[in-house]
């Protein structure tokens, strides 16, 4: 991390996981954080994840020409795209919460941008791409998950990546995005090669008057391991 990254990041980490304050929501911002890991693999492979801080306003296309996002995505071996459950125009009355413009019509500014970072229009992008639902324990607590999912379970990945678990998740939560999401769905299937669909929460519960009972984050890794298990860095079993 960077220093403004990291300054930032001790910030957050210390009202969220010292004091459980909720967190404002992120303003646009000119220099996004960046993370930088670089895990090696079973056959000595790395690569380097890269992080921004950003947020959905910076995918117009002018955000995206001034930040020099777009050039930048087509160079990524991996996405991880966020996508709060209020951006799913289906859901958001069901949820209880104010709705926010929909995921689709950022991530067509994506697809577009990526399409002309390869060089060309392609059908298919062959970027591996996660889609994540963040909140989900506001999916878990409205009752549109499953509790006999995985995602619901004491079932993890132990010495790899657990592909029967990345099966029941994808399944889950491509099925949410496919009936509450408009086009996204099929704007990620017609656009993608490789796409899977995660849900995750980076508290475990809904904040009370600015306050957090506890904070335990669920599945928040799982979609960057995906990553990394298509990228071949790591096994699936």
């Amino acid at each position: 991390m960077d220093d403004n990254t990291l300054s930032g990041y001790r910030l957050l980490e210390e009202r969220l996981f010292s004091h459980r304050i909720q967190l404002v929501v992120s303003a646009l911002i000119d220099d996004p954080w960046t993370y930088s890991v670089s895990p090696v693999g079973r056959n000595g492979e790395s690569c380097t994840l890269v992080l921004w801080h950003t947020g959905n306003e910076n995918f117009y296309p002018d955000r995206m020409e001034h930040l020099g996002i777009g050039s930048r995505l087509s160079k990524m071996d991996g996405l991880i795209f966020m996508v709060d459950p209020l951006q799913l125009p289906l859901l958001a009355p069901r949820l209880g919460g104010k709705p926010r413009l929909p995921a689709s019509d950022f991530f067509g500014n994506v697809i577009k941008s990526l399409q002309e970072g390869l060089g060309s229009p392609v059908k298919e992008i062959p970027i591996p791409v996660a889609i994540v639902l963040t909140k989900a324990d506001m999916l878990r607590d409205a009752g549109l998950i499953d509790v006999d999912s995985l995602w619901q379970l004491p079932v993890f990945h132990k010495g790899s990546y657990n592909l029967r678990l990345q099966k029941d998740i994808d399944a889950v939560f491509g099925d949410l995005v496919d009936r509450n999401g408009g086009a996204l769905y099929k704007m990620i299937v017609a656009s993608f090669q490789d796409y899977a669909f995660f849900g995750v929460s980076a508290t475990g519960c809904a904040a009370v008057n600015g306050q957090y009972t506890w904070v335990e984050p669920i599945r928040v890794e799982d979609p960057l391991l995906w990553v990394l298990y298509r990228l071949g860095i790591i096994e699936g079993h």
